[in-house]
């Protein structure tokens, strides 16, 4: 008959909250390095100029100022 050891192991539920602990610390990280660093890809407007809109299906063409609030 084989003799087990008796040596004491470390507890698994320690094991099992620091392995969710680093997981939520890691998760939470990169969700701030995200919305930190999120920068918008449109270009802003330039004020002062004229816009000129063309719709490419029909070939209907609008100006508009830079102040204008008509849609």
């Amino acid at each position: 008959m084989s003799q087990q050891s008796l040596a004491p192991r470390a507890p698994r539920g320690w094991v099992r909250r620091h392995t969710w602990l680093v997981a939520a610390i890691a998760s939470v990280s990169a969700l701030l390095l995200g919305l930190l660093t999120a920068t918008s890809s449109q270009a802003q407007p330039a004020t002062g100029t004229w816009y000129y809109l063309e719709n490419r299906h029909s070939g209907k063409v609008l100006d508009v100022s830079d102040r204008s609030q008509d849609n």
